[in-house]
């Protein structure tokens, strides 16, 4: 009878086991990581990790339980450390050697994997500053401010930055970025950086545009204001006679239009809006959209009214100058970031990367410094914010509510959303596009760069392509197998040349939240450079500007702030600080 109960109670102790183990979640988790370099000092990483369900229920993450991703800097242990470890550990003593830190991401939204399922997150660990703090901090040095310029991240460049190829040892762009001779602002940051022999602008519009193995022209003729832009329409062989004058009544239409605060065409899109002036599928597909997609990240079917009607006031019904291209003529990391950098140390302000702010801190209803993750206070009589909308109010201190800067004033910021580009990189043993860049309709392809003859590089005989695929969403989850394929088939098919050359590189670098979304109602989001909370501006393309998410809008923002923050509380011994 002993034996039986002892049989008997094993017995049962399995079986709840059993059931306790087909309850528990099991599976692994592995990862894989890529890097290049970004400059000579600094990479871009990004890690991918691999959640299998190897059980039989489903496992779960969550944001608030603390699940993270960290990237440490193993290198080799300083000869001190390492006799000191070997003296303890000869005496018995556990020890451990923690290296550095260099950023870390918790998941940024739940996570469910089933039964025999498996997911992937990504993490993009992309070192850099972006402009519209830069700007700021420029534009305070010239008010006669000495700010102290502070960045999360070991280097500067935000979403407009370069790398350095690993195989090519060639400095390139994450993707190609533009400006036109509108962006005054964007101009003049440069120019004051010290950095306009590094820009090439245009004298006038001069688009090429390729339709089904056609090519024409968007081009601008020699005719005063006004006139020359609207010139380029004559010559435009992808839209018939009837489509070029309703696209006249259409820009006509626009020019008499009045925007503000408040204005209804916030809240209708822009394609709604073209139809009811005449706009047909012609001229929708072959015109308006061909310039609204690059310059808005979006399709012409979800921008609002406001924006598109904006863009056009601002782009060909300017002067003649307004429409032109411009290019950066060396890396984007070197263009905006390191010659900003030489400025604003040169003229007596401080540049601290790798100062994570945890939170603004707020003294007597007023911000009074902000509080890095590492404890460290930094103590200030303004603060300009310039992170991302999303980013913003994570920042805020609870007791915003209670002082004189509400939360209502910042929440509207929380729906702003983002859009993804998509930058295909494709190198040639021998040049395959003449011009220096195009815009290629009904074709995956969009704008199309020759980067070495933009950038008057020798790439030994060959040429680097970039296509720019803005509004990225169906390309955003492909991977980079895929891509190539699309890509490199459809380069074959539009570009002959391409057929004979033969390919010897290719990568993808994709900005997932590359811009914020001109979808209908974000202008009421867009938030003023000057809060209701004393001591406390913004800065960045998303504010508002009256500008689009570009370049110029970060320039913009960052000069207002700037502005704002010497019309406060003057120019005196300031140390204004810029997360």
């Amino acid at each position: 009878m002993q034996i039986l109960a002892i049989v008997g109670a094993g017995a049962w102790a399995s079986y709840r086991f059993g059931l306790f183990r087909e309850r528990v979640p099991r599976g692994t988790i592995s990862h894989e990581i890529t890097h290049r370099s970004l400059t000579e000092t600094t990479i871009h990483i990004s890690v991918t990790v691999i959640f299998s369900n190897t059980g039989r229920v489903v496992w779960s993450f969550a944001p608030e339980r603390g699940n993270r991703t960290t990237i440490q800097l193993v290198r080799p242990i300083d000869l001190e450390d390492l006799e000191s470890l070997q003296e303890r550990v000869a005496a018995g003593e556990s020890q451990t050697y923690q290296w550095p830190v260099l950023d870390d991401r918790s998941l940024a939204r739940s996570l469910e994997v089933e039964p025999s399922d498996t997911q992937e997150i990504n993490h993009e660990f992309v070192i850099g500053g972006g402009i519209a703090g830069l700007a700021a901090g420029v534009r305070l040095v010239q008010l006669g401010i000495k700010p102290i310029v502070v960045e999360k991240r070991p280097f500067l460049g935000g979403r407009a930055y370069s790398f350095i190829d690993s195989e090519t040892g060639i400095e390139i762009d994450n993707g190609q970025h533009v400006f036109v001779g509108a962006c005054d602002q964007f101009q003049q940051y440069i120019k004051d950086i010290g950095a306009w022999d590094q820009v090439r602008l245009e004298e006038r519009l001069a688009l090429p545009v390729l339709k089904n193995g056609r090519l024409s022209w968007l081009r601008a003729r020699k005719l005063p204001g006004l006139l020359a832009n609207l010139s380029a329409l004559l010559g435009y062989r992808h839209v018939g006679i009837r489509g070029k004058l309703w696209i006249l009544w259409g820009l006509l239409s626009i020019r008499l239009t009045r925007l503000g605060p408040g204005s209804p065409h916030d809240n209708i899109l822009f394609e709604d809006w073209l139809r009811d002036h005449g706009q047909n599928d012609e001229t929708i597909r072959n015109f308006w959209n061909l310039i609204i997609l690059p310059s808005l990240n979006d399709d012409i079917s979800v921008v609002s009214a406001y924006t598109g009607i904006m863009l056009f006031k601002i782009a060909l019904l300017g002067p003649v100058g307004n429409p032109a291209m411009g290019v950066p003529l060396v890396g984007l990391s070197t263009l905006v970031g390191e010659n900003a950098r030489n400025f604003i140390e040169r003229h007596g302000g401080e540049i601290r990367t790798g100062v994570d702010v945890a939170s603004l801190k707020i003294d007597d209803a007023r911000i009074s410094g902000v509080l890095a993750a590492s404890g460290e206070l930094i103590e200030a009589e303004a603060v300009v914010s310039a992170v991302p909308a999303t980013s913003l109010t994570p920042l805020l201190p609870g007791g915003t509510s209670e002082s004189s800067g509400p939360d209502d004033f910042f929440t509207p910021a929380e729906t702003i959303k983002t859009a993804p580009i998509v930058a295909v990189h494709i190198w040639y043993d021998r040049p395959v596009l003449r011009q220096k860049y195009m815009a290629v309709l009904d074709s995956p392809l969009q704008w199309v760069f020759n980067d070495t003859d933009l950038k008057s590089r020798d790439d030994g005989g060959g040429q680097h392509i970039v296509i720019s695929l803005s509004g990225a969403w169906e390309w955003k989850d492909r991977s980079k197998q895929e891509l190539r394929q699309i890509f490199t088939t459809e380069m074959a098919r539009i570009f002959p040349d391409t057929q004979t050359a033969t390919i010897t590189k290719f990568t993808v670098v994709k900005m997932l939240e590359a811009t914020f979304r001109a979808v209908p109602g974000t202008q009421e989001a867009r938030l003023s450079q000057r809060t209701p909370l004393p001591g406390l501006y913004l800065a960045g393309d998303w504010t508002d500007t009256g500008w689009p998410s570009t370049m110029e809008s970060a320039v913009r923002s960052g000069n207002l702030a700037a502005e704002y923050v010497a019309a406060d509380i003057g120019t005196g011994n300031l140390n204004p600080s810029i997360p």
